[in-house]
């Protein structure tokens, strides 16, 4: 009884586009925590310099950078939250995956270019 309640009430209120859209949500998250995860765990640091800026779909601000990892250049890009007193052309530390430098993210801005600026 109660599960046919249930049934009712789901296909009513969340019908198949809800639930198609929970499962995109959910997947979504998951892989984002897959991301973390393996970055987190074979992590390598490297130098990278901020190239430019872009504005995101809902208006937020980012970090474009590049950097090389195994003799390639990658380019990625991060929230201007990240390195909050940065400016392009400044070196920053860039977390990457060992094996898979596509997965990476801004740490900060590199020492460096701190000592350079005082």
């Amino acid at each position: 009884m109660f599960k046919q309640k249930f049934i009712q009430w789901y296909q009513n209120q969340i019908g198949w586009t809800g639930t198609i859209l929970i499962a995109l949500m959910l997947g979504f998250a998951t892989w984002g925590l897959l991301q973390r995860m393996h970055l987190s765990s074979n992590p390598a640091y490297t130098k990278g310099v901020l190239i430019a800026t872009h504005k995101g779909a809902k208006g937020s601000m980012y970090w474009d950078f590049t950097f090389y990892a195994d003799e390639n250049e990658f380019k990625s890009s991060a929230p201007i939250s990240n390195c909050k007193n940065c400016s392009i052309g400044d070196s920053v530390i860039i977390k990457y995956q060992l094996d898979n430098p596509d997965n990476n993210e801004l740490i900060s801005k590199s020492p460096a270019n701190s000592l350079s600026n005082k």
